[in-house]
């Protein structure tokens, strides 16, 4: 997402006159098929891309689908991200790059992870239980609230989830240190 291998993939940046540039696809699947040999089977392999790069004459999902063709039967699941290479030309909204993981899964019936201004547990448990992606992944909100999950949990009503030991211990000492 962004660096070397999307560098490959997108004709923004591949300007390359070999075999590379001719079939900018070759580097991802060489560099996928050689981690398949040596991951274990058991543990899975996560691909993350971006759909579309956001750049004149740029990728769009329509070329990472066929990008991924060759290598989806070797990834467990594609995370699927947008702009490796430019910044969206248009106003991002909370879920803003969820119809390109939906077509990726739809195309190539692979599990797929979606991102982009997720910032609301409403709505990455919507994304989720409608199965339109198969995992929420969080990225400023967690910087922002890095409880963000357990916040979620209370918000949606899940009362038996509990903060993680070393955050209890932590909030009595913070309390009693403040007198609160």
């Amino acid at each position: 997402h962004g660096y070397l291998i999307n560098q490959f993939l997108s004709k923004t940046t591949n300007k390359r006159t070999d075999e590379y540039g001719q079939n900018r696809g070759l580097f991802l699947y060489e560099v996928v098929k050689a981690v398949r040999e040596v991951w274990p089977k058991e543990k899975p392999i996560f691909l993350r891309v971006s759909a579309i790069d956001y750049s004149e004459d740029g990728n769009q999902v329509e070329d990472m689908i066929e990008f991924l063709r060759p290598v989806k039967d070797m990834v467990d699941l594609v995370h699927v991200s947008t702009g490796g290479i430019g910044a969206p030309d248009k106003a991002s909204y909370p879920g803003y790059q969820l119809k390109c993981a939906e077509r990726i899964k739809e195309e190539l019936q692979i599990p797929v992870a979606t991102v982009g201004l997720i910032n609301s547990p409403y709505l990455a448990l919507e994304f989720s239980e409608s199965g339109r992606a198969d995992v929420i992944a969080l990225g400023r909100p967690l910087l922002h609230d890095p409880y963000f999950v357990l916040h979620a949990a209370h918000t949606l009503g899940y009362e038996d989830i509990t903060w993680p030991g070393p955050y209890v211990d932590a909030m009595s000492k913070y309390l009693k240190w403040t007198n609160k």
